[in-house]
């Protein structure tokens, strides 16, 4: 019998369980469904200690954890070291993406505790025909935010917004604040110090971040999605449509693999309005680092229960889901969005730029640290504090340097008050403040780890 802990005990079959009891009939799986614990999950240290109960009165000998999980329970003493079956076994790691083990061996504190079979990455995707057609340059690997920006801002910005060419297609969030902390992710800068509970937006690096942002913005050159804003479509046709880039009006835009199967989509629907020829290069990087990034990451991660008495046979199974067998067999089903952790599976018949995906080492980033850290819905409260903030900046021309300053104060206050309402919320828990003795709160752990997303 092996037990293993997953979200969800049909998906869990679906992915991974029937490949491996078909081959693997001698062994018994069970899975411990984490539904109940999902549904009820709202963050913080309740959500932490209902893991935490699952795993010891079930006792499964697989665990299975996000990224954030990984990175609470690597410090815990309660996962083996995988170092040993690997080297014991002679497993091949030769093709895993470069820097994944890397990666988790530094999210575990220097110890390899999991390993995932997939991860997500983007990269940036570019309209070949609009960079010809309007003269610009193609884009290259390993550019500045810097360098993206200027290229965007070479495309004309004439028209109406249902017919114009944009230089660069944003996301839900590509207002200044979502832009600027997009560069400032990548630049491996941080707006909080969770240590110390201080805001630490008003600096010369911030200044340049928002102010790139914020002269690409005013340039007309970025398409802005409105997150409030919910459309209805009577086809999929008109979906595709809208979106600028899809519809060949965007010269580029940074997304997920899963961008891909809907450009193949949009090319065989709309292939009598809409015609292009499109390729990959990597996102943009910080010149100091040009060979890391941080939109790459890992949320499905395995690893193996300290107290499993049946370790040998949790490792056979992590093994099997992390050989080339199975990444093989996967490659031929549709991948949600992530990339095998072993290259070679991920092929594209029109011979783009794959790599762009893979060429990138994953590294932390500082944006994670303080969203696990700060106090319970801070940041929410100073994401709305700083979008109304910055509204007239872009709108009203308002000094950026006046408004970064007043953030920065506001924030501050905003931060010093949840966190008093924080301490005395434990105190009336009877719980210890990270200003008392015997607090065993994360902030007073080192800041070793994170990874977000640049683009949202």
């Amino acid at each position: 019998m092996l037990k293993v802990l997953y979200y969800d005990e049909k998906s869990f079959h679906s992915e991974y369980g029937m490949l491996y009891s078909a081959l693997h009939q001698n062994v018994d799986l069970e899975v411990v469904d984490m539904q109940d614990y999902w549904r009820n999950n709202t963050g913080g240290e309740e959500a932490e200690a209902a893991f935490q109960k699952i795993i010891d009165e079930q006792q499964p000998d697989v665990l299975f954890f996000s990224s954030e999980e990984y990175d609470k329970f690597s410090q815990k003493g309660q996962l083996l070291d995988l170092t040993p079956f690997i080297e014991q076994d002679k497993y091949n790691t030769e093709n895993f993406v470069p820097g994944i083990l890397e990666y988790l061996k530094e999210k575990g504190g220097g110890t390899l505790y999991g390993l995932s079979p997939s991860f997500f990455s983007q990269a940036l995707f570019y309209n070949k025909n609009l960079f010809e057609k309007y003269g610009v340059e193609l884009p290259t690997d390993r550019m500045s935010w810097d360098d993206v920006m200027a290229l965007a801002r070479r495309f004309p910005t004439d028209g109406t917004p249902e017919e114009r060419i944009y230089g660069l297609k944003g996301g839900y969030r590509s207002n200044l604040y979502g832009m600027a902390t997009s560069i400032g992710d990548t630049l491996g800068l941080s707006m909080f110090n969770s240590e110390s509970m201080q805001v630490t937006l008003d600096t010369p690096a911030w200044q340049n971040a928002f102010s790139t942002a914020l002269e690409t913005i005013r340039s007309g050159a970025i398409y802005v999605q409105d997150e409030n804003m919910m459309r209805s479509w009577n086809s999929y046709e008109e979906y595709l449509m809208s979106d600028p880039f899809t519809a060949g009006r965007a010269a580029m835009m940074i997304e997920n693999v899963y961008m891909m199967d809907q450009l193949q989509q949009a090319a065989e629907q709309l292939k009598d309005k809409v015609s292009f020829d499109w390729d990959l290069v990597t996102v943009p990087v910080d010149p100091a680092n040009p060979d890391y990034t941080t939109t790459t990451s890992v949320e499905q991660i395995f690893a193996i229960n300290a107290n499993s008495t049946n370790s040998q046979e949790a490792w056979n199974f992590i093994k099997y889901i992390h050989s080339d067998e199975y990444a093989r067999v996967k490659s031929k089903t549709y991948n949600g969005g992530s990339i095998s952790i072993r290259s070679g599976y991920f092929k594209d018949d029109k011979g783009r730029n794959l790599d762009a995906f893979y060429a990138l080492k994953p590294k932390l980033a500082p944006s994670r640290l303080y969203y696990s850290k700060l106090p319970s819905g801070f940041y929410d409260e100073f994401r709305a504090l700083a979008d109304s903030k910055l509204e007239p900046v872009v709108k009203d021309n308002a000094s950026l340097e006046t408004t970064l300053k007043e953030l920065q104060q506001e924030g501050q206050q905003l931060l010093m008050k949840a966190k008093q309402e924080e301490d005395e919320k434990k105190s009336e828990d009877g719980t210890p403040s990270e200003d008392q003795p015997g607090s065993t709160d994360e902030a007073d752990q080192s800041e070793s780890e994170a990874a977000p997303a640049v683009t949202s």
